[in-house]
């Protein structure tokens, strides 16, 4: 572990002095006392400060000012005008397709082959027995006998 001695120089600027060991940073201080007339050094104890730099991703918009221009608002001049609580465009905004990002979508992966065909199992008249109305490659189920 190593130490900081920190103080005022002479000079008024702010200075420091690394050691390797306490003893060290106290005969610093003891120094700086003695022979410079330095009476504000501070020890400090330096840690190493385990971390991860991790990334990440930031979303940032245009100018939004420049994306999306409010529509200036025509009131017509007749005597018997009212509010409406509702506002009425007159044209929707319109923004130029340069001034949005375009976002380009992969095509997608192609599709897995189909599984290769089986071919169909053959029966050993060996295993089946040796039945005499056995008949290699019949199916009788379980109530076929």
């Amino acid at each position: 572990m190593s130490y900081m001695v920190l103080y005022t120089g002479l000079d008024g600027a702010p200075s420091f002095g690394r050691c390797d060991e306490l003893p060290g940073a106290v005969a610093e201080v003891e120094r700086l006392r003695n022979e410079e007339s330095i009476e504000d050094a501070k020890i400090y104890r330096l840690e190493e400060v385990k971390f991860e730099i991790k990334p990440y991703f930031r979303v940032e918009l245009p100018d939004s000012s420049a994306v999306i221009a409010p529509a200036p608002s025509v009131v017509a001049e007749s005597p018997d005008y009212a509010p409406v609580d509702t506002p009425s465009w007159t044209s929707a905004p319109v923004t130029a397709a340069a001034e949005l990002p375009s976002m380009v979508i992969p095509p997608p992966p192609p599709p897995p082959p189909p599984p290769a065909p089986v071919a169909p199992m053959a029966y050993d008249v060996a295993q089946l027995g040796q039945d005499d109305d056995v008949i290699a490659g019949s199916r009788r189920g379980l109530f076929g006998r």
